[in-house]
């Protein structure tokens, strides 16, 4: 049963339903009556189930106290709960069982008392005829025309034209590229379009390109970028019937219909002459429209004068149009049908489909043009207004400023403004406790009577210059429809919207465009087909989008809409877009931003119970909790302390560790915030915190975060200082070697060189050999080229490859009586001797060989003479001349003849000594400089012996499928056993790496970070961060313990090897007994006191995610 009531600004049909638990409001029907102020959200939502059993929405808004007239003399006051309906209002059992309410059935009234306490019935007719027997057979008679357009449109006297301006240049596009849904999509739709006859194949040296947007239910939607092709068109000056005018003709009609047109614009033709230039390219042929398409300028002048010619005999009898708007109206039912009829006649002759869904037949009430139009009169919707009068009383000096900004553009048409703002202007002072007291209060109240009063706001008047001004924040758009009455400008219209959740990340450009088109939209009636208009926007980019080349998607779609009306862009100073800027950010639309996070009622409760012990904020929480708190900056809001700072509410965070910890595990550990470091979660946290010692808070959290600390690069220089080997004491006694390659394959089957280099004389051999050879194939060479020549080395230098530490080389070092040293395993750097000497060696040979690389072989002596005959820096010589005594002999020699050197074997060896002394001292100032040098780049080793260290990943081999890039940089942490070599500061330890990683244990100290346990005390309840197991496995330890309760059967605690103890686990027998059965058998043996063998092999067991990878847990243990 229904009944009429008025709720403020509007009247509607109750809903009586005796099986809804409360009384609902819709959304709608609350901005429409004009209540968006007084709309209240509740501390505690609650979730209810709606009449199909299934469906749940969340309340958490109501209205208190909403007057409800049933009569003129007969009001109550109910409470009403916005509900997400499509019912105007329900009244529910609070309200049927408030009072004594009557309701007979078989007369379907309803009666009540009134003031005078005599019984009234109320008027519960209904609105809503459409189901009336009468009007079903009339629509089933006209079935077709409620049926979707297809086939060529038939010609008709009106069709789109498309003049170009003088010196126009034809515009052309390029194709955008597509992806393979894209290309489907758009096959599919060219095949459909040509099937209806809409489009066709095209020859014309035009072209527009097309691309895609996603619709709201996520499909794809084929738009056509026209932005060119409008900008050197013609403009239309074709008139649109005046608003003021049509609604006059409505007076005494008690009946209405509207209709909408199916696809409105597809039912208009192009000129035959003009379908060139709508031509399009794609990827699958060059089209044009035969139909007008959306997004073309003048398409709303041509479909408006279509719809006149038609209905030209019945306009303004009972027939309105304006544009694809058709209202229908009359004084009786009986009239009513009938014009309706004729309408629809009208519409099948001219074969015209109507859109059903949107379609709204034989109703008393219903909206046209921005209107609520029923039998009493006509009223205009109270969203022209609503901007201002929802408009929540300041909460802080940030809202107080933003109100102060929107009424000082104004002040002109306000009557004693300076003494109105007088209570106002003093909040603009932070240092000042914000106290919004009565007086400040009632000058808020008169602000918004005067910006809604005759004097500032005008009735539209279509034949005034319109200006549109708009703006944009994080959280809201503002807007202000404006006409100049040849004195000064006037608002006619307010306009305020929450952005949407979607594009509150957008960028700013994308932000303010999107104003404007929302704009546009509720405006549509007021700037569509009339002369141009002004935009006005503080956002410079937007005045030159049209001739911006590339679009994203969502803009392409907001194009096609903004592209049929006629404006002038104009940009505004941020500063002086003062009161589009207070519209979009009122302090009702900014709740969303503070709620970016869920906080669950744990952490609520957590929150609420730790004020109350917290130093910092006990006192505050009590003051304003009482019914009359001290003014302050700091305001209680849903059982959270909220205070205002830096322009926006900031929410308190007590100091309790538990709470602190779960906050920063929000914002430093979730997938969505991404591990950044401390200065990033320090400014997420600032955003939305006042959070006492953050920085020392966010700095240890970070510090100590094990996943950070494994993830990322160490950024300091490297470790461990330059330590050059020891200078030989004499010639060929120490020697280095190193084998480069490989190169391409010679005739004699070499394809590598073998370098020897003498450490102290820096002579070199370059020997070739087999890149790949073994061990005895090498140890060959280097006898045969290097000690056949020199004698046997005292020391070898080389790196850890395999064929240098193999068996049979060792054996064979220990027979020459020399002794290996080999380098840190990968630290190449420490036999830089040779790689140096292979980056000269290549260099020489690229400038010496055929460009076919055949020859390598055959030059290797050139080489070698070149590099042993050039001075060499290290010892201030040539190595031939430190080697041989005297320098190589050159064919310039005969020219410039040398003096012959003495026989005398004493002087020959007394000019070697000074030869080795002086190379000797040469190489100790070389080594000490260098040194010098590279330590500037280098910290001293920190590592000692049982330091536990993090290794880098580059340091161990890649499994099967697994990127290096996407590796943690470090593996670990491990302890360091001892220093490889004499010195116990290293630079290279041996790690006590796990047995089953196949990487030799030593590692140079530039690969380690050292690792620092975190406190358990300081975070505690942190989330586990060890790594899952790669494959689900770990290998089982040892059993540490056994338990059994009741029945159940008896669990071992068990330690995973290579694993800490926060990863022990409890398993049934059954699962060791299946996995680790000697583990098992061992530690039964153990417990029963009988002899144990040696520790079995380790297991491999599969285990799920631990419950420390499942839940927080209370600390952190050693």
């Amino acid at each position: 049963m229904y009944v009429r009531i008025q709720v403020g600004q509007a009247s509607c049909s109750a809903l009586l339903d005796s099986g809804a638990s409360r009384n609902f409001m819709s959304q709608a029907f609350m901005q429409r009556a004009g209540l968006g102020a007084q709309v209240r959200r509740k501390a505690n939502p609650t979730t209810i189930k709606l009449a199909d059993g299934k469906t749940q929405q969340l309340l958490d808004r109501y209205i208190d106290v909403v007057p409800v007239y049933f009569t003129p003399h007969a009001c109550e006051l109910v409470m009403f709960d916005i509900l997400d309906t499509d019912f105007d209002i329900i009244l529910g059992i609070p309200w049927l069982a408030s009072a004594d309410h009557t309701v007979n059935f078989h007369r379907w009234t309803l009666s009540f008392r009134d003031t005078f306490d005599a019984e009234v019935a109320s008027d519960s007719s209904p609105t809503d005829l459409s189901s009336d027997p009468q009007v079903v057979r009339l629509l089933d008679e006209f079935a077709d025309i409620l049926e979707s357009p297809t086939g060529v449109v038939p010609d008709r006297p009106i069709s789109h034209e498309i003049i170009f301006e003088a010196g126009a240049v034809p515009p052309k596009g390029c194709i955008y590229r597509m992806s393979k849904e894209e290309l489907d999509v758009l096959l599919s739709q060219l095949n459909n379009l040509l099937a209806k006859g809409w489009i066709r194949p095209s020859r014309s040296p035009l072209g527009a390109p097309v691309l895609f947007v996603r619709k709201k239910n996520k499909d794809l939607r084929l738009c056509i970028d026209y932005r060119k092709l409008n900008a050197q068109t013609v403009k239309n000056a074709g008139p649109l019937p005046r608003i003021d005018d049509l609604l006059e003709r409505l007076g005494g009609a008690k009946y209405f219909s509207k209709l909408d047109l199916k696809s409105g614009y597809q039912q208009i033709s192009i000129r035959p002459n003009d379908r060139y230039k709508s031509a399009f390219k794609t990827r699958y042929g060059h089209f044009e429209w035969v139909v007008m398409p959306l997004g073309l300028t003048n398409a709303p002048t041509t479909f408006q004068a279509a719809m006149t010619n038609e209905f030209r005999a019945i306009m303004d009898r009972f027939v309105l149009v304006y544009l694809d708007d058709i209202l229908v109206y009359s004084r009786t039912l009986q009239d009513h049908l009938g014009h309706l009829r004729r309408v629809l006649e009208t519409l099948r002759r001219a074969k015209y489909k109507a859109n059903h869904d949107k379609c709204e037949f034989v109703q008393q009430e219903l909206e046209y043009l921005g209107h609520f139009v029923t039998p009493k009169g006509i009223s205009p919707l109270s969203d022209k207004i609503q901007a201002i009068q929802e408009w929540s009383e300041p909460r802080n000096v940030t809202d107080v400023r933003s109100f102060l900004g929107l009424a000082g553009y104004y002040h002109r048409f306000i009557k004693g403004y300076s003494k109105i703002a007088a209570h106002l202007t003093k909040f603009q002072c932070e240092d000042r406790p914000f106290d919004f007291g009565q007086e400040a209060r009632e000058s808020f109240l008169a602000f918004k009577a005067a910006l809604l009063s005759a004097e500032v706001l005008r009735i539209y008047d279509p034949l005034l210059p319109r200006r549109v001004t708009t703006d944009a924040s994080d959280y809201g758009i503002g807007a202000v429809l404006e006409q100049h009455d040849g004195v000064d400008w006037h608002p006619v219209e307010y306009f305020s919207k929450k952005v949407p959740i979607v594009h509150s990340i957008d960028d700013a450009r994308k932000k303010e465009l999107l104003a404007f088109v929302h704009v546009l939209k509720r405006w549509r009636h007021f700037l569509l087909g009339r002369s141009q208009f002004r935009w006005v926007t503080d956002n410079n980019p937007l005045v030159f989008y049209k001739t911006q080349d590339t679009v994203n998607s969502t803009i392409a779609r907001w194009m096609a809409f903004i592209d049929q009306l006629d404006f002038f862009p104009d940009h505004i100073p941020g500063k002086s877009n003062r009161f589009a800027d207070a519209l979009s950010r009122r302090p009702d639309h900014c709740t969303a931003v503070y709620s970016t996070f869920e906080i669950d009622d744990d952490l609520r409760n957590s929150f609420i119970r730790d004020y109350q012990a917290d130093p910092e904020f006990r006192d505050k929480n009590v003051n304003c909790s009482s019914p009359n708190p001290a003014p302050s900056h700091y305001r209680i809001q849903e059982g959270y302390l909220l205070v205002h700072t830096r322009g926006k509410d900031l929410l308190c965070v007590p100091s309790d560790p538990h709470l602190r910890t779960r906050l920063l595990g929000k914002f430093h550990d979730a997938p969505a915030t991404g591990h950044f470091g401390v200065n990033r979660t320090i400014g997420r946290l600032r955003e939305r915190f006042l959070w006492p010692g953050l920085l020392g808070d966010v700095t240890r959290y970070c510090e100590s975060c094990e996943v950070c600390r494994r993830c990322k690069s160490r950024n300091h220089r490297p470790y461990g200082e330059l330590r050059p080997l020891p200078v030989p004491l004499r010639r060929r006694e120490a020697i280095a070697m190193d084998i480069t390659g490989p190169f391409p394959k010679h005739k004699t089957g070499v394809d590598g060189i073998l370098t020897v280099v003498d450490r102290l004389t820096k002579f070199a051999m370059f020997l070739p050999c087999r890149y790949h050879a073994k061990a005895p194939e090498l140890a060959k060479v280097l006898y045969a080229g290097w000690i056949r020549t020199k004698g046997y080395p005292k020391e070898i230098v080389c790196n850890r490859e395999t064929r240098f530490m193999s068996d049979l080389w060792l054996a064979l070092i220990k027979r020459w009586g020399s002794s290996l040293k080999p380098s840190s395993a990968r630290q190449p750097q420490t036999d830089g001797q040779t790689e140096r000497a292979h980056q000269t060696a290549q260099v020489l040979l690229r400038t010496l060989i055929r460009p076919d690389q055949k020859d390598w072989v055959e030059r290797l002596p050139d080489v070698e003479l070149a590099y042993n005959s050039s001075i060499h820096p290290a010892i201030g010589m040539s190595p031939f001349k430190f080697e041989h005594g005297s320098p190589v002999t050159s064919p310039m020699d005969t020219i410039t003849p040398r003096m012959a050197e003495s026989d005398d074997h004493l002087l020959f060896l007394r000019r070697m000594q000074e030869l080795l002394v002086k190379a000797r001292d040469q190489m100790a100032k070389t080594q000490q400089r260098m040194s010098q040098q590279a330590n500037r780049q280098r910290l001293p080793c920190p590592f000692r012996a049982d330091d536990l260290v993090w290794v880098s990943a580059g340091e161990f081999s890649l499994e099967q499928d697994i990127s290096r890039k996407l590796l943690p940089k470090w593996m670990g942490p491990w302890p360091i056993v001892a220093p490889a070599g004499d010195a116990p500061e290293g630079p290279s330890f041996t790690i006590q790496a796990p047995a089953h990683l196949p990487v030799y244990p030593v590692f140079h100290c530039s690969k380690l970070a050292l690792y620092t346990p975190a406190e358990h005390d300081d975070f505690p309840g942190r989330r586990s961060q060890d790594p899952p197991s790669m494959d689900g496995f770990q290998e089982v330890g040892d059993i540490i313990s056994q338990r059994r309760y009741g029945n159940r059967p008896t669990e071992y605690l068990v330690h995973f090897a290579y694993c800490t103890h926060r990863a022990d686990r409890w398993l049934t027998r059954a699962e060791l007994q299946a996995t680790a059965p000697n583990v098992l058998t061992r530690y039964e043996r153990k417990m029963q006191g009988k002899p144990v063998s040696s520790a079995p092999r380790h297991a491999r067991v599969q285990v799920p995610p631990s419950d420390r990878q499942l839940r927080p847990r209370p600390g952190l243990t050693s």
